[in-house]
């Protein structure tokens, strides 16, 4: 290593030791050189398709939107259905006459229960 030698303001030398190339110092720290970069090709493409895809998605909406539009409100639909259901008989339902001893069945299981709980 050199020896470098100064002179201070009031005469005084001193020394000093020159610092190699190398070293840690602010001034000889300066970034190196990066390599360019190989541009992203899988990332722009991925871009392209997730852009693709919601261009697509927004197209299948607008469209739904439009035949929306042209629907009849719901109330009209509920309307008619309502209509519908109540001008036919329900099958389940019979046309025979009520019948006064339709709960006969039970009133036996029950004056049992009562009997038992009693």
């Amino acid at each position: 290593m050199e020896t470098a030698r100064r002179y201070s303001p009031n005469g005084a030398s001193t020394s000093r030791t020159a610092s190699p190339p190398y070293s840690n110092s602010p001034r000889a720290s300066r970034p190196l050189p990066q390599p360019r970069s190989v541009p992203d090709l899988h990332g722009r493409a991925r871009k392209k398709a997730e852009l693709n895809r919601l261009t697509q998605e927004i197209q299948l909406l607008e469209e739904e939107m439009q035949r929306l539009e042209t629907l009849p409100p719901a109330s009209e639909v509920c309307q008619e259905l309502v209509q519908s259901i109540e001008s036919r008989s329900d099958p389940f339902v019979g046309t025979n006459p009520v019948e006064a001893q339709w709960d006969r069945w039970f009133r036996g299981i029950f004056a049992g229960l009562v009997g038992v709980v009693t």
